[in-house]
């Protein structure tokens, strides 16, 4: 799992620490831009912000 505020999507860091795919889950306080929200979902990531619908358990 990743928790990040939105102002960190979308922006180059100096180190990779992992690949996109090893997380399950984004939480994040705001929906990630359409090209970062195409890779997570891809990538298998579910997003989860404020207004997201809660996943099925």
């Amino acid at each position: 799992m990743v928790l990040a505020d939105s102002s960190k999507l979308g922006r180059r860091l100096f180190a990779q620490v992992a690949a996109l795919g090893r997380a399950d889950y984004l939480v994040t306080d705001a929906a990630p831009p359409p090209d970062l929200a195409a890779a997570l979902d891809v990538a298998g990531v579910q997003v989860l912000t404020p207004d997201a619908p809660r996943p099925a358990r």
